[in-house]
């Protein structure tokens, strides 16, 4: 009976005195009426800035860092046991705004130059001359139009191929000579009259022609045979038109500069031509003389290519003063 009393006795002391211990935790506990909010903390007394604990990862070599509230977050600490919500600080202080573009006038677009437009001045340079040919011309090749009858009845006399065509007096055709630099910054109006593409007697013509980009192109077929024209360019979107009937136009246009530009019909594979297109109307084409001219052009320093589609290319820096004319010439050749 004395054993199990102080046993007894002994359970009792021991639990008064696990109570007074937790008692005595509890008080030293700090008062948060918020268990999932910071506690605010003081920088050095220097700044006496307010600060907030924030707990980095695990992998952070420190588990808290310590950073002035008035320049991150402002005091909206949810009081109502839930989550914490940190808004951004509306009052961060005196700092250093980001410098601002400025905006471009209305209508033009930012980072884009706006194109002077102009107008082709009748009076302006120009730029002429001949394209020379140098040495023994080399001999044309006949074209065989037995795979059609209907070519082979248009014509009477041979029909030579029109690649490489040196004239009387020795200079080069369907040369194609223009401005390739110098009109950089400058727009000019697009012509609304078409540039006409020709297939009779079986042959594009003109053999080599220049055109503006979004000009109309008219194609036409004089002839009483199926043609189609398929053009193949690099820049600008590919098309292959079927003309079965005499009379039949398309009308087409290219939105890009390119030069040049090949044209075929795969009835009949002799016939080619080539198209130059260009955002500037400074362009032309050698004929049975051999001569070219650019006119109407603005006071400048220009680089004036000659394109052949055998020989090549050859190019020359032309200066032209105001309404001056300037003679060049160009020579091709075979050795």
């Amino acid at each position: 009976m004395n054993t199990q009393r102080a046993t007894f006795a002994l359970s009792l002391a021991t639990l008064c005195l696990v109570v007074v211990l937790l008692v005595i935790v509890l008080r030293r506990e700090p008062q948060n009426p918020n268990p999932l909010a910071l506690p605010e903390m003081s920088d050095s007394e220097s700044t006496g800035v307010p600060t907030h604990l924030v707990r980095l990862p695990q992998n952070s070599q420190s588990s808290f860092i310590s950073t002035p509230t008035s320049q991150i977050f402002s005091k909206g600490i949810s009081q109502q046991g839930g989550p914490v919500v940190i808004r951004p600080s509306t009052n961060l202080g005196t700092q250093t705004e980001p410098p601002v573009a400025p905006q471009p006038p209305r209508g033009e677009t930012a980072g884009v130059t706006t194109p002077l437009v102009v107008q082709v001045s009748q009076g302006g340079a120009t730029i002429r001359g001949r394209v020379q040919w140098l040495g023994t011309p080399p001999r044309q090749k006949k074209i065989n139009f037995d795979a059609d009858p209907h070519c082979a009845a248009m014509h009477s006399t041979p029909v030579f191929a029109e690649n490489v065509v040196v004239n009387e007096n020795g200079t080069l055709r369907n040369v194609f000579v223009y401005v390739k630099e110098g009109l950089e910054g400058l727009a000019f109006e697009t012509p609304k009259i078409p540039v006409t593409l020709e297939q009779r007697g079986c042959q594009y013509q003109p053999h080599v022609l220049g055109v503006m980009t979004h000009q109309p192109l008219k194609i036409v077929n004089d002839d009483n045979t199926l043609h189609n024209i398929h053009v193949l360019p690099r820049l600008n979107r590919e098309f292959n038109v079927g003309q079965p009937n005499e009379g039949m136009s398309t009308l087409r246009a290219f939105d890009h500069p390119e030069v040049m530009i090949p044209v075929k019909c795969d009835v009949h594979p002799w016939m080619n031509a080539y198209i130059g297109v260009l955002e500037h109307p400074f362009f032309s084409v050698t004929g049975d003389d051999g001569s070219f001219q650019i006119a109407g052009l603005p006071p400048g320093n220009f680089l004036v290519e000659a394109w052949h589609e055998v020989y090549g290319v050859q190019t020359q820096l032309v200066t032209v003063a105001d309404q001056e004319a300037k003679d060049v010439s160009f020579t091709f050749g075979k050795n």
